[in-house]
Order: structure tokens, then sequence, then C-alpha cells
């Protein structure tokens, strides 16, 4: 079975065969073998080629969240066409820049209305199931509105802020 992943704005191809527990994974030339267990619903201990990483799926209707390591890593499905892809995805939604990946508790809020940030800065920390997802700043600009404060619940796929482009 052939698999098209996007994630940040890149598209990736792999090649996935099974056999019993077993995943062959095939990218850019190279095989990998992979063992998936479940340890409970949404947990998983993947053994790696002997290296073992736990992550924490999540999904919504159209993407899926792996938390791995501190970092969460959003991918969505592609549909496979016969066309021949030409590496580009379209423009990503601005506004998704700031939805929050993952449901939890808000811990800090780094940012007020009216700063300036630049690329990068940290602006909100968010933490489910032990792990901490850092809300950074994909550019340079001024925050409009904070949408939560420390010590808030927070849903996957709510409006963490607002921030105006960088001019």
């Amino acid at each position: 079975m052939f698999l098209k992943y996007e994630h940040n704005g890149n598209v990736y191809r792999v090649e996935v065969e099974r056999d019993g527990d077993k995943y062959y994974l095939t990218y850019e030339g190279d095989m990998y073998t992979v063992i998936a267990t479940e340890i409970e619903r949404g947990y998983l201990k993947i053994d790696l080629g002997g290296r073992e990483i736990k992550c924490v799926v999540s999904e919504t209707e159209d993407s899926k969240y792996i938390f791995f390591n501190g970092e969460v890593f959003q991918v969505s499905p592609i549909a496979l066409t016969g066309r021949k892809f030409d590496g580009k995805i379209g423009t990503a939604d601005k506004d998704s820049d700031f939805k929050s990946p993952i449901s939890g508790k808000v811990v800090k809020v780094e940012v007020e209305e009216g700063d300036e940030v630049s690329a990068g800065d940290v602006m909100m920390v968010i933490e489910a199931m032990k792990m901490e997802y850092l809300i950074k700043a994909p550019r340079g600009g001024v925050v409009e509105k904070v949408n939560f404060s420390p010590g808030d619940q927070i849903e996957i796929g709510e409006e963490t802020l607002v921030m105006s482009e960088e001019e």
C-alpha cells in the first residue's frame, strides 16, 4: 500500500507492507521494520529497528496528531491520484497556525495583546498527558488577542490566539 502524508508543507510518500505484527516501511529507498503495540487507546510503543519509541496519537476528522519526544507532528493523508506530484501543496490556512493541536491545560502564556513577536518565539505552553507542547510564532507579527489564560482547559482545534502579519 502506498501512502502520501503532508507535514509542515512537505509531502512524504511511504510504501507500507504488513506481515503479521510487523510493518515494513520504505521511504526514499530505505526500508524500516516497525513493530507497533498499542499499550492503551491512543498510546503506542513502537520498535523501530531495535529503538523503542513511545508516542501518543490523537485524531480529528481530517488529521492525525502524533506526540513524540515533547513535540507534536500533524499529518494529513493526501489522496493518491494519477497525476504526477509536483512537490507543492496549497498554502496553509493562516488561522490554522494558532489552533491547538492537542486537548489539555494551558500552563503558560508568554505574550500579551500588543506584543511584537518574531518567528519561533514561544507564545503559549499547553500540557497534555505529561507532555508539553509549545505554540510558536510561525512568522513575525503583533499579538492581537490571546484567547486563553494559564489554568484554562483547551480542546484540540481551538484558536489559541490571533496575530497580525508582520508588515
